[in-house]
């Protein structure tokens, strides 16, 4: 933020002063073409090279931008994926009993253990807390489900 300002006050110095140089060049009374050409050529390289310094300073600042939404969105996934392999870890797993009344289905223990990685996920996409709630309607199942698909598409986009 504060290389930006430099730079936008170093803008406007430059381009004061291609204008006061344009003005000094109309008052002189240059008397060969040649000189005249070099001026103006001057004066054109000043113009075009402030403009480009703007243009890659806009450019530089949204690429910030991204990247501060990309490391954001990419900490989520990362600890949605750590829940995941917390989830996995001897001591979450469904017991003999368990797996024959309710089959590949989630404990209710690992579930809870997705639950909030989840939720975060999912409001890193822009969807907010109320219409979590709403879609989903307390069901943890639609959450997850919704998670899991975030997490495909993202980790698959790589």
């Amino acid at each position: 933020m504060f290389l930006s300002s430099i730079l936008q006050s170093f803008l406007s110095i430059s381009q004061t002063l291609y204008f006061i140089f344009l003005l000094y060049i109309a008052q002189i009374n240059i008397k060969t073409d040649a000189m005249k050409n070099i001026f103006l050529l001057v004066g054109i390289l000043m113009l075009s090279i402030t403009s480009c310094q703007k243009e890659t300073d806009d450019l530089v600042e949204s690429n910030a931008i991204q990247s501060n939404s990309i490391e954001k969105k990419s900490s989520e996934v990362e600890n949605f994926r750590k829940a995941i392999n917390e989830m996995n870890q001897p001591k979450y797993h469904p017991t003999k009993e368990y797996t024959e009344k309710y089959g590949s289905e989630l404990s209710p223990e690992r579930k809870q253990i997705l639950l909030e990685p989840a939720k975060e996920l999912i409001y890193s996409t822009g969807i907010d807390e109320r219409a979590l709630q709403n879609e989903a309607n307390g069901d943890i199942n639609i959450i997850l489900n919704k998670a899991f698909e975030i997490y495909i598409s993202q980790t698959s986009k790589k």
